[in-house]
């Protein structure tokens, strides 16, 4: 889904928002709710997947929380999920919204 500047704002007024950039175009940013050490958002361009920036920001958003880093993933995002999955990430509770059907992830134990 695409959001404007105001509406990302509001989404993300209590969270660390990180950004991934090389050659000072951004490739992807991460946001994190660190009181409840939520991944909110993770987010990589589509010219940039596959080059390392998923990964390097989610293992800042692990290093932020001291490997207790959770997120929900929808359930019919399978890239997202193999992704995490690539990454150790355990799955938990399943729930629903208005997104659809989700799952929650956890970071490895360390």
């Amino acid at each position: 889904r695409t959001i404007d500047a105001a509406s990302f704002a509001t989404e993300t007024a209590d969270e660390i928002v990180v950004v991934a950039t090389i050659d000072n175009e951004i490739r992807g940013f991460a946001a994190l709710y660190a009181p409840d050490a939520f991944l909110h958002h993770l987010y990589v361009a589509p010219a940039a997947q596959r080059e390392g920036v998923g990964s390097a920001l989610l293992h800042d958003m692990i290093r932020r929380t001291n490997g207790a880093l959770s997120l929900k993933c929808q359930l019919a995002s399978t890239r997202a999920r193999a992704f995490y999955a690539k990454h150790n990430f355990i799955e938990g509770e399943r729930g629903g919204d208005d997104t659809g059907p989700w799952v929650r992830l956890h970071a490895p134990a360390h």
